[in-house]
C-alpha cells in the first residue's frame, strides 16, 4: 500500500471499535488515518493508541458544535470567539499527534442569511486559522460540500474556494485547498479541469464514488484516471478514503489494490 493513501477511521472500519480501527488500518496496509473528530478521547490515549498500531494521523478537523454549529463556526455571526476556541483545541491535539493539516469546516448559512453577507466573516476566520496554526507548521485547509449532501454549506464551489484561498492570502493567511474528488463531481461534473487549475492550492485530497459516496469504483467516476492525474500533479500529497464500504471495508479495498499498480512509478511513494 503507498503511504500517500490515508484510511478515514470515521467512515472505514465501522464495525469494530472506532480506537481499534487504528489497528485494522494499519493490518490492511495503510500507514496513515483521518481521524475529523478525535476530540472525545484524550491526547495521550490516542498518542498511545497511534504508536502501538504504527500508523500515523494526516488530518483532523477543528470541533465542530450541536445545532447551528454542526458543520464548523467558520461562517456563523456572532461565534468569533468559540472559533478560536476550536482552533485552538486542534492546534493542541495536531501538535501533541504531529498532525499536518487542519481542516476548517466552512459552517451552515442560516436561514434568512445571504451567503454574501458573510464572506468577509468567513475569510476572516479562515485567515486567522491559517495564520496561528502556520506558527506551529500545521497547514489549514478549506473544503466545498455539495448541495446534495450539505444543504445550505457555506462553501459550495470550487471556483469559490479558490477565490476564498486568494483572500485569505491577502489577510497574511496561507491556507491550502481540501480537494474532495467526489464533491467536485457532484457539484461540476468533469473533474479533470478542476484538477489541473487548482492541483497548485492542494494540500489534501479524498476520494469517494460518485453518487453515493461509496468506494470509488461504485458509479460512475473515472477514479483510475483522476487518481493517475492526482499521481502527477500532486506525488507527495496525502489522499484520503472518505467513503462509506457497501459491503465491509477488507472486501471494499479490492478497488484499491487493483489502481495502485497503474499508479507507478508514483505508487511506489
Amino acid at each position: 500500500m503507498p503511504s500517500r493513501f490515508a484510511a478515514n477511521i470515521a467512515t472505514l472500519f465501522a464495525d469494530i471499535p472506532l480506537l481499534d480501527r487504528f489497528q485494522a488500518a494499519r493490518s490492511a496496509g495503510f500507514a496513515q488515518v483521518e481521524f475529523p473528530q478525535p476530540y472525545d478521547w484524550p491526547i495521550d490515549l490516542l498518542s498511545r493508541r497511534l504508536a502501538a498500531a504504527e500508523v500515523s494521523l494526516s488530518l483532523i478537523d477543528l470541533p465542530v458544535a450541536d445545532g447551528a454549529g454542526q458543520e464548523g463556526l467558520a461562517c456563523l455571526p456572532g461565534e468569533e470567539e468559540a472559533f478560536r476556541v476550536t482552533v485552538e483545541t486542534a492546534l493542541r491535539y495536531a501538535k501533541a499527534l504531529k498532525v499536518p493539516v487542519i481542516h476548517c469546516p466552512a459552517g451552515l448559512v442560516p436561514e434568512g442569511a445571504k451567503r454574501g453577507a458573510l464572506r468577509t466573516l468567513y475569510l476572516d476566520n479562515v485567515a486567522y486559522a491559517a495564520r496561528r496554526c502556520a506558527e506551529d507548521g500545521v497547514t489549514v485547509v478549506v473544503q466545498p460540500r455539495n448541495p446534495d449532501d450539505c444543504p445550505a454549506y457555506f462553501l459550495d464551489s470550487y471556483a469559490g474556494a479558490a477565490h476564498a484561498l486568494n483572500a485569505v492570502r491577502d489577510r497574511g493567511g496561507d491556507a491550502g485547498l481540501l480537494f474532495s474528488i467526489m464533491d467536485c463531481a457532484r457539484i461540476h461534473g468533469d473533474v479533470q479541469p478542476w484538477l489541473a487549475a487548482l492541483a497548485h492550492e492542494v494540500s489534501y485530497y479524498r476520494i469517494a464514488g460518485v453518487p453515493g459516496g461509496h468506494e470509488p469504483d461504485c458509479g460512475v467516476l473515472p477514479f483510475a484516471d483522476l487518481l493517475r492525474d492526482v499521481a502527477l500533479l500532486s506525488p507527495d500529497v496525502t489522499v484520503g478514503l472518505d467513503y462509506t464500504p457497501v459491503a465491509g471495508t477488507l472486501h471494499g479495498l479490492k478497488w484499491l489494490e487493483e489502481v495502485i499498480p497503474t499508479l507507478e512509478p508514483h505508487a511506489a511513494r
